[in-house]
């Protein structure tokens, strides 16, 4: 089952962290740029109102040449000023007025229209952009804020970049601890992807290898012991004494069904490796059949129809057959239910035998370990029927539960998924 890398479940999250933080910095750019509107357009009024008072008394004692030259030199984008016999603006004062120029100030908020009578019974006209326009320092400020957050933007794309190849090291990982036979991982990314992900192909490599030896020595193990085996069965067909006859048949059966097992256990996974699609129903269907041919108390109850799945019939098979013989050989019962939902198809084997104490049922599936004392003294087994169920299973990325029923028995449940 695979699970999410940290950085990868979480991409959402930061990327959604990231935008929370850029909105925030800009909501503090644009209260800060409010802020700062504010107290200039307060100074601005107030450095405004010391000009036109300057300015008035500088016209008053000036003749009209000079009043030209003042008025010309003063003039700037957002400041204008003119001279003329008749208001421009429709807001005026006379002269007589002139404190209410303050008042005027304070109602304005972006632009002052102002025309005000001098005592030559001219009129002043002023034209004040009061609104600031965009200084150097917050046009920096916001320069700086988008950058931080592209830096912020190629931070992340550079985690997202350079775990990938971690992320797919891990997968693979898990992968090949489930199917050994894996493709090898592409050599693609950064050098040292491209070297880490050539280290693990060699890895897997070996252990192809290991594991193919493995299976050509028991292989040929099994193939050197059949030899002795049969002839000690030739032998033994020639022994008079019934009871010593049988004493020896038992023997040699519990040593083929060994060697057997040991060989099945070995090359496990180059079967499961060949998946097709399998109909569970007739494959679990046919051997119970076989069973109730050798008058074995097997029992059945197909709960879906038509129960399709990828899978390797021979080593589903052998997984069926391990745990009936098991039960079997235990109980001398076995009831089978089969069951699926959407995803997964459901396995279930329930006997009526001496069931096993909670100590002993954590250690059931593993490789030569056996419970004859606490089940039956007089059964003899390889120890690796319920392992090979369990390698089964985990090949498959499934689960296996066992556990006892009430008042008394087995019950192992299988669940693996359809695809």
């Amino acid at each position: 089952m695979k699970t999410n890398y940290p950085f990868y479940s979480n991409r959402k999250l930061l990327v959604l962290l990231l935008l929370f933080l850029f909105v925030i910095q800009i909501l503090a750019f644009v209260f800060y740029e409010n802020i700062n509107n504010k107290s200039y357009n307060a100074m601005s009024k107030q450095l405004v109102l010391q000009h036109i008072v300057f300015l008035v008394q500088r016209l008053r004692n000036s003749n009209v040449k000079q009043q030209n030259h003042i008025i010309n030199s003063l003039n700037n984008a957002a400041m204008q000023e003119s001279i003329t016999f008749i208001p421009v603006w429709a807001t005026q004062i006379t002269q007589q007025r002139l404190w209410q120029v303050h008042k005027v100030l304070v109602a304005q908020s972006q632009k002052l229209q102002l025309s005000l009578q001098l005592l030559n019974k001219k009129w002043l006209n002023l034209n004040v952009n009061l609104m600031p326009g965009h200084s150097s320092l917050m046009i920096f400020i916001l320069c700086l804020e988008v950058g931080f957050f592209i830096l912020m933007l190629f931070i992340v794309w550079l985690l997202y970049h350079y775990s990938i190849p971690l992320q797919t090291l891990r997968e693979a990982a898990e992968e090949i601890g489930f199917n050994i036979h894996s493709a090898p991982l592409q050599s693609t990314g950064p050098e040292v992807a491209r070297e880490t992900y050539n280290a693990f192909n060699a890895m897997q490599n070996k252990i192809q290898l290991l594991l193919k030896e493995r299976s050509l020595m028991l292989a040929a193990i099994a193939h050197d012991l059949k030899t002795p085996l049969t002839r000690m069965q030739l032998r033994t067909d020639f022994i008079a004494d019934k009871e010593q006859y049988q004493n020896n048949m038992a023997d040699i059966d519990s040593m083929n069904i060994l060697v057997e097992q040991v060989v099945a256990y070995a090359e496990e996974e180059s079967e499961v490796a060949d998946v097709t699609r399998v109909d569970v129903n007739a494959l679990v269907e046919s051997l119970c059949h076989d069973y109730q041919d050798q008058q074995q108390a097997v029992n059945l109850n197909l709960r879906q129809e038509h129960v399709l799945m990828q899978a390797n019939s021979v080593s589903l098979k052998r997984l069926c057959s391990n745990l009936i013989e098991n039960a079997i050989k235990y109980a001398g019962s076995v009831d089978i239910t089969l069951d699926a939902d959407v995803d997964n198809i459901i396995l279930i084997f329930d006997d009526a035998g001496p069931g096993l104490s909670s100590d002993k049922i954590k250690y059931i599936t593993q490789a030569f370990y056996r419970v004859d004392k606490a089940r039956n003294q007089n059964i003899s087994g390889s120890g690796l029927g319920l392992a090979i169920v369990a390698k089964i299973v985990q090949t498959y990325r499934g689960y296996l539960t066992i556990k006892n029923r009430t008042p008394t028995g087995l019950q192992v449940k299988i669940t693996l998924p359809k695809i």
